[in-house]
Formats: structure tokens, C-alpha cells, sequence
């Protein structure tokens, strides 16, 4: 498909929008989210702290199943997604154009802040299951580490377009992290490579992961 241009684009953010105010809002949800979850926390047992890396490994496979699919394709009742992301972030930051003009050009980087509802509200839906099936602390745990994965998400796609490539990769992991994020952003080669934004674990398990 065709992508529209940057300045074709940019007359879509809105007037109102405020990158602070974003940030902040983005803040306040999760990190209440997950401070709330940890405050509940009760006679913690340490085979329940197995929950933390066994929820980062299904939330690595979620993140690069939605990036992969409906993202970059059009799926009933997902649209909106692939609007969003491959429609206007695809087109607005290219392989060789990755960093925002202003901290308006945010707007097409960070998802809605709503989002963050969203996520917590469906991560609340499994940690009441878990806490159903396996106890409250691993529901629990279940819910503030996958929020806080959707925070890194965050963090970590803001800082590949607010700072420039070259200048990320001088820092060990996220340099890396970058720029694979930066060739993802081939019109050719988005559908193909690099769908974990954060850590490569799953794009490493099918052979999806490009370096070069």
C-alpha cells in the first residue's frame, strides 16, 4: 500500500494535544495500577514470584502477535489498529526519518492514553482467573507485571523516536533494541522483521529478528 507523507500527516494531531499531558496521564494510570496490585500482596510465597518472568514471556508473545498481525493487516473489528499503526505511525517515521520534529509528532507514537485502561482492564480479567485458579498473590502479580510490560512498551518505542538512532546506540540493549526498531520501519520489510518492540524473545523464537 501507498503511505502517506509527513506533511500530509501532520495536520491530523489535533490542537489540543499535549505530549506532557500524555505523559503524565500514562504515568499516573499504570504506576497506580501496579503499586496498587503490589500493596495488596499478602504472605508472599517465593514460588509465586515465578509469575513475574512467566507473565513477561506471555506478554513478549501478545506484543509480537498484535504488532504482527492486526497492526499490519486489516482485521474484522481491528481496524482501528491497523489505522493507527501501519496507516499513520508507518508513515509518518520511515527507516530514515525516525525522530519527531516537535513533541507534538508524539501523537503518532504512543498509543491513546485510554490504552493503558484497556490493557490494565484485560490484564485485571486474566489476574482474576489466576487469582481464581493459582491464588490472589499470583493474580496479582499477574496484573503489575503485565502493566508494567505495557509501560516499557512505551518507554522504549518513546525513546527510539525522540532521540536519534545513532545516539541510542551507544547505549548497551536499547541501542540495540533501536535499531531494529529502525529497520522494522522499511516500508518493505514491516510486515517481515521486528515485531518486539521491547525484548527480541519471540521474534528470535520465528526467525523474525534482523540486526542489518
Amino acid at each position: 500500500m501507498a503511505l502517506a507523507t509527513r506533511a500530509e500527516l501532520k495536520p491530523k494531531i489535533a490542537a489540543s494535544y499535549s505530549f506532557a499531558r500524555h505523559v503524565v496521564l500514562l504515568h499516573f494510570i499504570t504506576l497506580g495500577a501496579i503499586g496498587a496490585a503490589l500493596a495488596s500482596l499478602r504472605a508472599l510465597e517465593p514460588v509465586e514470584l515465578a509469575t513475574v518472568p512467566a507473565t513477561f514471556l506471555f506478554a513478549s508473545f501478545v506484543e509480537y502477535f498484535f504488532h504482527r498481525y492486526p497492526m499490519h493487516h486489516r482485521w474484522p473489528l481491528m481496524g482501528f489498529l491497523f489505522s493507527r499503526h501501519t496507516v499513520h505511525h508507518h508513515a509518518y517515521f520511515r527507516v530514515d526519518s525516525m525522530k519527531v520534529e516537535d513533541d507534538r509528532d508524539m501523537r503518532f507514537v504512543l498509543f491513546p492514553a485510554f490504552a493503558c485502561l484497556l490493557v490494565i482492564a484485560l490484564a485485571g480479567g486474566g489476574a482474576a482467573l489466576l487469582g481464581l485458579a493459582l491464588g490472589r498473590n499470583v493474580g496479582l502479580l499477574f496484573l503489575a507485571t503485565a502493566t508494567l510490560y505495557y509501560l516499557v512498551y512505551e518507554w522504549f518505542h518513546a525513546s527510539f523516536h525522540l532521540v536519534a538512532t545513532e545516539r541510542l546506540e551507544r547505549i548497551p540493549f536499547v541501542g540495540s533494541a533501536a535499531r531494529r526498531h529502525r529497520l522494522h520501519h522499511d516500508p518493505e520489510r514491516m510486515t517481515s522483521i521486528n515485531f518486539n518492540i521491547t525484548f527480541a524473545i519471540v521474534d528470535r523464537i520465528f526467525g523474525t529478528m534482523a540486526d542489518t
